[in-house]
């Protein structure tokens, strides 16, 4: 019982509650007639207010010159932050790859990467041309897709793959994240406690980007990293931004302005922040080219 935990009532000292005598229901309601004043909001009309209220505050946030970049960084990366359960921009991340192997013109190698102290793991297979470390701005290019059956193969790049490649991009290809499928994160406070499928997402996407100068096999090499998000991990790809270098997702025609489109198994995260604030087609672009600027 919680009186045992009381100051001056240990579990051995009997404790019985006083009498309480509970005050009238008309005493207890805000409006004792049942109408509302003239001018009040309906529950529906209320919501909507704090919603405009939301869009207005994010509107005169967005950046239009220097000054208001680092204001804006100032105020969004730690709501970023906080909100998406994340342990940094770029957090401390290893990847481990196998010896390259050649496939035709170009070499391919499996990785592992995983966060510092963690052994939960993401798999990927990292592709590139030959000259790649002979170049003084390499880039590298985070392929994801939200088809969690993608195959660990680096045996043959695809056409994508392959089609990067001959631009003389690396190219690392996300085969499988650190955590499976999570539990259902509608029941039992399951996001009050664990991060949901998007939020763990969003930060296996930011450690790949932590650990992208050790994925080549043959030594260390500063990447500049663009993720490339499709499917629902289009909006992953956007919410990992200020991780990268560069950001391109196709979201498969997502409706970010559809509220129950959002509750999807792999859309979903819960937080103090307004959640289409960060969802938004238009300021999630925002977001991100802010967040890269």
């Amino acid at each position: 019982m919680v009186w045992q935990w009381l100051p001056r009532h240990p579990a051995s000292v009997p404790f019985k509650e006083p009498p309480c005598q509970k005050e009238r229901d008309t005493d207890l309601r805000v409006f004792p007639d049942g109408h509302l004043p003239s001018g009040a909001l309906t529950q529906a009309q209320f919501i909507e207010s704090l919603r405009r209220m939301h869009r207005a505050e994010w509107d005169a946030a967005v950046p239009h010159d220097k000054a208001g970049l680092e204001r804006f960084e100032k105020l969004m990366l730690p709501a970023w932050q906080h909100t998406l359960q994340l342990d940094g921009i770029r957090p401390k991340a290893q990847a481990q790859s196998e010896k390259l192997a050649a496939a035709g013109e170009f070499f391919g190698a499996s990785v592992t990467i995983t966060r510092a102290e963690e052994k939960a793991a993401v798999l990927a297979t990292y592709w590139a041309p030959p000259d790649i470390l002979a170049k003084r701005a390499a880039k590298l290019v985070v392929l994801v897709n939200s088809d969690e059956a993608s195959p660990q193969d680096g045996s043959k790049p695809n056409k994508m793959v392959e089609s990067l490649l001959r631009h003389s991009l690396a190219v690392l290809k996300v085969n499988r994240f650190s955590s499976g499928e999570a539990s259902d994160q509608f029941e039992n406070y399951y996001c009050t406690y664990n991060r949901t499928k998007l939020q763990s997402r969003v930060r296996d996407l930011l450690a790949v980007c932590g650990a992208a100068d050790s994925v080549d096999p043959r030594g260390p090499k500063p990447f500049r990293v663009t993720i490339v998000g499709t499917g629902h991990a289009g909006l992953w790809a956007l919410l990992a931004a200020p991780g990268a270098d560069a950001v391109a997702a196709d979201a498969a025609g997502l409706d970010t302005s559809d509220e129950q489109a959002l509750v999807a198994a792999d859309l979903f995260f819960s937080g103090p922040a307004d959640h289409r604030r960060f969802c938004r087609r238009s300021d999630a672009r925002r977001l991100a080219s802010a967040a890269v600027a």
